[in-house]
């Protein structure tokens, strides 16, 4: 389960990845880049607004974020939880940089 402050537009993806994770026991590294987007909301909340809107991205395993305030068309912050790792065969690779590789996720803005 997610926390409220985020409002889930993946069309299924958060599920696909959430399963993911349990089965390649990556779910520590999505886990903490969910609960870090909702510390940074928490503490911002004046600046970034009250929901966070997470969307499906073409990447592997990857998900789009958006902090949203007062409505539609602006967003403070936004960025992606980056997988990082094998893939299935099922997605291209994500072709994001990282300056420290382990398989598992990371957020990129």
């Amino acid at each position: 389960m997610i926390a409220e402050c985020f409002t889930d537009e993946t069309n299924g993806k958060l599920q696909e990845i959430q399963e993911f994770a349990k089965t390649h026991l990556y779910g520590g590294s999505f886990d903490r880049c969910l609960n870090r987007l909702v510390e940074i909301q928490e503490n911002n909340k004046d600046h970034y607004g009250d929901e966070i809107i997470l969307y499906p991205d073409w990447a592997s395993y990857s998900l789009g974020f958006s902090f949203s305030k007062g409505g539609v068309g602006y967003s403070p912050l936004n960025g992606g939880i980056i997988y990082h790792g094998p893939v299935d065969g099922k997605y291209p690779e994500t072709y994001s940089v990282t300056m420290n590789h382990s398989d598992g996720w990371q957020i990129h803005t």
